[in-house]
Order: structure tokens, then sequence, then C-alpha cells
């Protein structure tokens, strides 16, 4: 699975990082501020520092992009409880790492818990017994999960 993320948030866009042969501003030629005409570059930032564009000038066919494709990682965790999970505490919840076996991310990554389900295995009635709890997760961008907008367990 893979999420499109806004180009000025790739790791490498303003410096060099493990992995990458350059930084996306110097691949494109360097950097320009928005009316400056007196300097030649290949990516427009506006006077507050802002990205807003990769020029005709840019090299590296990066003229017109916006976006880049960030793949993510999914893990489901599937366990038993005799107890019924509490939803309102742990949906939309951020982790460093989930409880089982996840996989490795990268670092700056974090885990979303973004689904949680269960079902009964025992006394139908009574609603006792034996739970099958699935939780599952998606790994976030390289910047990890905003703790803003989500909830930090």
């Amino acid at each position: 699975m893979a999420t499109e993320e806004p180009i000025a948030s790739h790791p490498a866009f303003t410096a060099t990082t493990t992995g990458f042969s350059s930084s996306i501003v110097s691949a494109a030629g360097g950097a320009i501020t928005e009316g400056d005409s007196s300097v030649s570059g290949g990516v427009v930032f506006n006077a507050d520092g802002a990205f807003v564009k990769f020029s005709k000038r840019a090299n590296n066919n990066f003229f017109g992009v916006q976006s880049f494709l960030s793949p993510r990682v999914s893990y489901k965790r599937i366990y038993s409880s005799t107890t019924v999970p509490t939803y309102g505490s742990t949906v939309a919840y951020i982790y460093a790492s989930p409880r089982g076996s996840p996989p490795t991310v990268p670092t700056g990554r974090t885990w979303l818990l973004t689904a949680l389900s269960w079902q009964n295995n025992g006394n139908q009635l009574s609603n006792s017994g034996q739970y099958q709890v699935t939780e599952e997760y998606l790994s976030s961008g390289p910047s990890g999960w905003n703790n803003v907008i989500y909830y930090t367990a």
C-alpha cells in the first residue's frame, strides 16, 4: 500500500539523507524565491520559505511534481481476550510500536491504530466468554503521524 504525500514532506527534500544520493532541491537545480528572476533555480519558495512549485527550469523532470508515493505497511494483530476491548481509548492512537510482532519500519515512522473489531466466541446470550480481537495498524509517512490530530498512546 502507498499513499500520496506532498513533495515538500519528503525526507530528502532539502537535505541529503541516508539512502538518497542528493537532496531534491539540489537535484532540481537549487532554490529561488518567488518573483526573483535574477537567480536561476528549479525550486520556487515564497518569501516565508514555503515550497511553491518546481519551475520550468527544474532539472531531472521535476517540473510539475507536487507529490510522491510513500509506501506504507499495515499490521493486523489478532488475539484472544476474556473481556471486550475498549474502543474509545485505543482507536486513532499513535504507537511507536504496536504490541505483538509488527514489522520494523524506518526511523521516524509511527503506527496508527485504524480499526478494532471483536467477535464473541463464548456465550452469546450473556455476552461473556472468549473474544477474538483484531487490531489493525497503519504505518505513517516519513515524519510520523501528527500528534495534534491523533491521540498519543
